[in-house]
């Protein structure tokens, strides 16, 4: 694969989210000399500027002579001109080479139309701004999530040429959005050079096991560590540690492919009965039951915060886990796999070593019972109380 010329300025966004920022740090030492744009929901530059340090801080990322070239650009996505003034927006059009659009309101629980000012019509202004000018080469993040409900649609399987319809996304919102989102970026293709990526479940940093309260599977777990319990599926997980997935993205974006979609994803591993084990072994005290029978645990005895994420996101949650079966089409990512292996890659699956980074940081943080720990809340019979 022939490698891209190296940008001299590229705009990103949602460097203040959890994939974003690591696109962000990957951008930093994949082109050492070029300066990033950040575009950040912010009033004024200052404040722009002071949300991408908080957020870098917390991740770990970056130090302070390549956050010298993170320029914060104050704006809004879902507004016209990206809420920029028309002579910021003329400059920022003619400055930039190459787009990342990593920014996205993730809520598994808001309905599509409330998703639409962020995921569809913040794609939209995105694709606007590529066309501006000179065209930009836009790197677009979607989600294997499009094909959330697919094999409810007799979709069962999926490869990187699959287009996806708003039906294979089933009632999710966030799903349809990702769905809309794409499916204008396909649109754009014939007069734009584009890419699309479309990562799988998201997992916290591969050696910190730093996540966000975005990781629904982190909120699983520690929600299943409190009741004692956790759904006894097997359903396949696409997933990848973030900052493997970020570096995946950079690189299949330095190969120049543009009309082109890639999944940086596992091919299914780990399972969730494999992710299960391996609390377990941890000494983690979860038991697999039916996942109706978690949600009875769950509904009965559970009332905090992650339990209410996890409680009004059980749409989504049934849909990958399976009740009854998963809805997930097999997913195949052989052109994915392939493109990674020439440039030097191999996508490495979340295993021992991952799982205990995330025990650790969700003790240390209080979120999760040291392992051995008894649950903290009272279960049915013939488990602890």
């Amino acid at each position: 694969m022939d490698l891209a010329p190296p940008p001299a300025a590229i705009l990103l966004t949602g460097a203040t989210g959890f994939l974003g920022a690591h696109v962000c740090a990957e951008l930093l030492i994949r082109y050492p000399s070029a300066r990033i744009f950040c575009l950040i929901r912010a009033d004024g530059a200052e404040r722009a500027g002071k949300r991408l340090a908080r957020n870098f801080k917390r991740l770990r990322l970056g130090d302070e002579r390549s956050m010298g070239r993170l320029v914060p650009v104050p704006g809004d996505l879902s507004k016209p001109r990206l809420g920029l003034s028309e002579v910021d927006y003329g400059e920022l059009a003619e400055r930039v080479e190459a787009i990342y659009h990593c920014a996205a309101n993730l809520s598994l629980v808001a309905s599509y139309e409330a998703l639409i000012p962020a995921n569809v019509t913040g794609t939209q202004e995105i694709i606007r701004l590529a066309r501006q000018g000179s065209p930009k080469h836009l790197h677009h993040v979607s989600s294997l999530g499009v094909f959330l409900a697919g094999r409810r649609q007799g979709l069962t399987r999926v490869d990187e040429a699959t287009l996806p319809a708003i039906e294979d996304a089933g009632p999710v919102g966030y799903a349809m959005s990702k769905v809309a989102g794409e499916l204008a970026v396909h649109d754009a293709a014939p007069a734009l050079p584009v890419t699309i990526y479309r990562p799988g479940l998201i997992f916290g940093q591969s050696r910190t096991g730093i996540s966000t309260n975005d990781d629904m599977i982190a909120q699983i777990l520690r929600v299943g560590a409190r009741v004692g319990c956790l759904p006894d599926s097997t359903a396949p997980l696409h997933t990848g540690c973030v900052d493997d997935v970020a570096r995946w993205i950079v690189a299949l974006a330095a190969a120049n492919a543009p009309g082109r979609v890639f999944h940086p994803a596992t091919s299914g591993e780990p399972t969730f009965a494999e992710m299960v084990g391996h609390f377990r072994a941890l000494g983690h005290r979860m038991e697999p039951v039916p996942i109706r029978s978690w949600w009875r645990e769950v509904e009965e005895r559970e009332r905090n915060a992650a339990s209410l994420t996890v409680r009004l996101a059980r749409t989504a949650i049934d849909l990958v886990l399976g009740d009854p079966d998963p809805a997930w089409p097999h997913i195949e990512s052989t052109t994915t796999a392939t493109a990674l292996r020439r440039l030097g890659h191999d996508r490495r699956a979340p295993g021992a070593s991952y799982f205990h980074a995330l025990s650790s940081h969700l003790v240390a943080l209080g979120k999760l019972p040291a392992p051995g720990a008894r649950p903290v809340l009272a279960t049915t019979k013939g488990r602890s109380a």
